[in-house]
Protein backbone atom coordinates (compact mmCIF):
# COMPACT_ATOMS: atom_id res chain seq x y z
CA UNK A 1 0.00 0.00 0.00
CA UNK A 2 1.14 3.53 -0.74
CA UNK A 3 1.61 6.00 2.13
CA UNK A 4 0.01 9.40 1.64
CA UNK A 5 1.70 12.53 3.01
CA UNK A 6 -0.88 14.78 4.65
CA UNK A 7 -0.98 18.08 6.49
CA UNK A 8 -1.75 18.59 10.15
CA UNK A 9 -5.24 19.83 9.27
CA UNK A 10 -5.94 16.73 7.19
CA UNK A 11 -4.65 14.48 9.99
CA UNK A 12 -6.99 16.06 12.54
CA UNK A 13 -9.92 15.64 10.13
CA UNK A 14 -9.10 11.95 9.47
CA UNK A 15 -8.73 11.35 13.23
CA UNK A 16 -12.43 12.15 13.65
CA UNK A 17 -13.25 8.70 12.23
CA UNK A 18 -13.69 5.84 14.69
CA UNK A 19 -11.40 3.50 12.76
CA UNK A 20 -8.36 5.80 12.85
CA UNK A 21 -5.39 6.01 15.25
CA UNK A 22 -2.42 8.34 15.42
CA UNK A 23 0.97 6.68 16.03
CA UNK A 24 3.49 9.08 17.58
CA UNK A 25 6.91 7.61 16.73
CA UNK A 26 9.03 10.25 18.48
CA UNK A 27 11.37 9.25 21.31
CA UNK A 28 10.42 9.08 24.97
CA UNK A 29 12.63 12.13 25.57
CA UNK A 30 10.69 14.09 22.93
CA UNK A 31 7.38 13.11 24.53
CA UNK A 32 8.68 14.35 27.89
CA UNK A 33 10.25 17.55 26.55
CA UNK A 34 7.54 18.89 24.24
CA UNK A 35 4.48 16.84 25.15
CA UNK A 36 2.00 14.65 23.38
CA UNK A 37 -1.34 15.15 21.70
CA UNK A 38 -4.08 15.13 24.31
CA UNK A 39 -6.28 12.53 22.65
CA UNK A 40 -5.41 9.44 24.74
CA UNK A 41 -8.07 7.20 23.16
CA UNK A 42 -6.73 7.99 19.65
CA UNK A 43 -2.93 8.18 20.19
CA UNK A 44 -0.41 5.34 20.34
CA UNK A 45 3.07 6.19 21.67
CA UNK A 46 5.49 3.84 19.91
CA UNK A 47 9.08 5.03 19.39
CA UNK A 48 10.82 4.20 16.15
CA UNK A 49 14.17 5.10 17.74
CA UNK A 50 15.25 4.06 21.22
CA UNK A 51 17.60 5.42 23.87
CA UNK A 52 20.09 8.26 23.86
CA UNK A 53 21.85 6.72 20.86
CA UNK A 54 18.54 6.71 18.97
CA UNK A 55 18.96 3.16 17.74
CA UNK A 56 16.29 1.79 15.43
CA UNK A 57 13.60 -0.07 17.38
CA UNK A 58 13.97 -3.51 15.79
CA UNK A 59 10.71 -4.56 17.45
CA UNK A 60 8.70 -1.66 16.04
CA UNK A 61 6.54 -3.75 13.71
CA UNK A 62 6.02 -6.57 16.18
CA UNK A 63 5.14 -4.02 18.89
CA UNK A 64 2.62 -2.48 16.51
CA UNK A 65 1.13 -5.89 15.69
CA UNK A 66 0.87 -6.74 19.40
CA UNK A 67 -1.57 -3.87 19.80
CA UNK A 68 -4.08 -6.05 17.96
CA UNK A 69 -5.42 -3.32 15.69
CA UNK A 70 -7.48 -4.68 12.82
CA UNK A 71 -6.00 -4.10 9.37
CA UNK A 72 -9.03 -1.92 8.63
CA UNK A 73 -7.66 0.65 11.11
CA UNK A 74 -6.25 3.73 9.38
CA UNK A 75 -2.93 4.75 10.92
CA UNK A 76 -1.60 8.30 10.90
CA UNK A 77 2.11 8.52 11.73
CA UNK A 78 3.71 11.53 13.40
CA UNK A 79 7.27 12.51 14.36
CA UNK A 80 9.03 15.85 14.86
CA UNK A 81 9.27 16.87 11.20
CA UNK A 82 7.89 14.04 9.04
CA UNK A 83 10.98 11.92 8.26
CA UNK A 84 10.82 9.15 10.86
CA UNK A 85 7.06 8.98 10.59
CA UNK A 86 7.32 8.47 6.82
CA UNK A 87 9.68 5.55 7.41
CA UNK A 88 7.40 4.05 10.08
CA UNK A 89 4.30 4.52 7.90
CA UNK A 90 5.94 2.69 5.01
CA UNK A 91 6.88 -0.17 7.35
CA UNK A 92 3.30 -0.44 8.66
CA UNK A 93 1.85 -0.20 5.16
CA UNK A 94 3.85 -3.33 4.39
CA UNK A 95 1.69 -5.11 6.97
CA UNK A 96 -1.45 -4.08 5.09
CA UNK A 97 -2.55 -0.98 7.00
CA UNK A 98 -3.80 2.15 5.27
CA UNK A 99 -1.17 4.67 6.41
CA UNK A 100 -0.72 8.40 6.35
CA UNK A 101 2.31 10.53 7.24
CA UNK A 102 1.96 13.96 8.82
CA UNK A 103 4.56 15.54 6.54
CA UNK A 104 4.90 18.73 8.56
CA UNK A 105 5.29 16.78 11.81
CA UNK A 106 4.81 17.68 15.44
CA UNK A 107 6.58 20.98 14.84
CA UNK A 108 3.45 22.09 12.95
CA UNK A 109 1.30 21.02 15.88
CA UNK A 110 3.40 23.12 18.26
CA UNK A 111 3.03 26.11 15.94
CA UNK A 112 -0.75 25.58 15.74
CA UNK A 113 -1.34 24.47 19.31
CA UNK A 114 -4.07 27.03 19.83
CA UNK A 115 -6.23 25.01 17.44
CA UNK A 116 -5.07 21.52 18.46
CA UNK A 117 -5.54 19.31 21.48
CA UNK A 118 -1.93 19.29 22.71
CA UNK A 119 -0.70 18.57 26.19
CA UNK A 120 2.75 20.11 26.49
CA UNK A 121 5.38 18.65 28.82
CA UNK A 122 4.27 16.84 31.90
CA UNK A 123 3.52 13.14 32.02
CA UNK A 124 2.64 11.75 28.60
CA UNK A 125 1.47 8.52 30.21
CA UNK A 126 4.59 6.51 29.43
Amino acid sequence: MKVEDITLAAALKILEADDTMLVDVRTEAEWQEVGVIDMPHKVILLSLLLGQDRELNLNFLSDLQQLGLPLSTKLIFLCKSGGRSAHAANMAAGLGYECYNVADGYDAMIAARSSCHIRLGGDPGI
